[in-house]
């Protein structure tokens, strides 16, 4: 009887000295995918002002002549990086995965568009770097529509804890 009291009384005393089993471990693929959306979004909100600049500057001037076709090649490529790392989130979502895929689509013409803009800037009397470039520019526009339309469609995803 005195073991039985003895353990009983241990069994309630250990009950009450056990802590408590700490927060579940996050969902590291969640976790993964939200750090591939901030690099996706941080890359557009750098890209986006940066691939104007260089874009224009290459076709206009002479800033990055020594350069040749490489740096609208890098500030489109930046772009569809970004996009690309926004791909990652929320894969299950078809409305802004087809809004994300659109983008994409018009970010790789714009990529494979982007050389014209020296070679236009080169020989502008050419007649087939004309069109190139104002194809680019519609292009470039239609790209910015859906990128509007891809941001939309994150921030709708996002919670709002306020």
């Amino acid at each position: 009887m005195y073991q039985a009291r003895l353990i009983r009384f241990f069994i309630f005393h250990f009950a009450f000295c056990i802590s408590r089993m700490s927060d579940p471990a996050p969902n590291t693929e969640l976790l993964r995918a939200l750090g591939r959306l901030v690099r996706g979004l941080s890359a557009l909100f750098w890209g986006l002002p940066i691939a104007m600049i260089v874009c224009v500057q290459t076709a206009k001037t002479d800033w990055f002549q020594s350069l040749g076709v490489v740096p609208p090649l890098l500030v489109t490529g930046w772009l569809l990086y970004g996009l690309w790392q926004l791909g990652h989130f929320q894969k299950q979502e078809r409305i802004w995965h087809r809004a994300l895929d659109r983008a994409k689509l018009f970010a790789l013409v714009n990529l494979g568009l982007s050389p014209f803009l020296y070679w236009w800037n080169k020989m502008p009397d050419h007649p087939f770097f004309v069109p190139m470039a104002a194809l680019l520019a519609v292009s470039g526009l239609m790209s910015l529509d859906c990128i509007n339309l891809v941001l939309q469609r994150v921030s709708a995803m996002l919670a709002d804890e306020t």
